[in-house]
């Protein structure tokens, strides 16, 4: 064996002294930074996965309440769309009775502009019907009615058909 691997006794205690030594400095120079760094770094990584924790919670309750509100919004969107069908089908009616109530109008009219047309040549009638009869009747008597016998004639012969259309 060569003569560096044998083991020398004073050599072996000044190694184990300098090493003793080297550990006491270490543990009062360097130990104490050393622990108060890694203190720091994990008091640091806790704050971080805090704040990470922190933050995922504050999404997730931002999230639920997009949730929620686009529920809600969706609730409103039906309700609008319900509301605009209910207020179609009552605009609808209303155009409908409106509608049928000017027909009525219109029917109503034309029934009064018929009857006033029928009453018009029931009167041009009679007119004619007592002058046809005037002239009849004074050809069968051969005598000239004066205007107001003609005109008195005249008056009871439509009292006499007014009182048979009534009836």
């Amino acid at each position: 064996m060569p003569e560096f691997f044998k083991p020398e006794p004073g050599l072996m205690i000044w190694t184990v002294i300098t090493f003793g030594v080297f550990l006491l400095l270490l543990s009062k120079f360097a130990l104490g930074p050393i622990l108060s760094m890694l203190d720091k770094r994990r008091q640091t990584i806790e704050e971080n996965l805090r704040k990470a924790e922190e933050a995922r919670e504050e999404a997730e309750k931002l999230f639920a309440e997009y949730k929620e509100r686009l529920e809600q919004a969706k609730k409103e969107a039906q309700e609008i769309i319900l509301e605009s069908k209910r207020m179609g089908e009552k605009l609808k009616e209303e155009i409908v009775l409106e509608a049928r109530k000017e027909a009525e109008n219109l029917k109503e009219k034309a029934i009064r502009s018929i009857e006033l047309e029928r009453e018009k040549v029931l009167q041009e009638l009679r007119e004619k019907a007592a002058e046809y009869s005037v002239e009849i009747a004074s050809r069968i008597l051969k005598k000239s009615i004066d205007a107001s016998t003609h005109r008195n004639l005249i008056d009871e012969a439509l009292e006499e058909v007014a009182k048979r259309s009534e009836n």
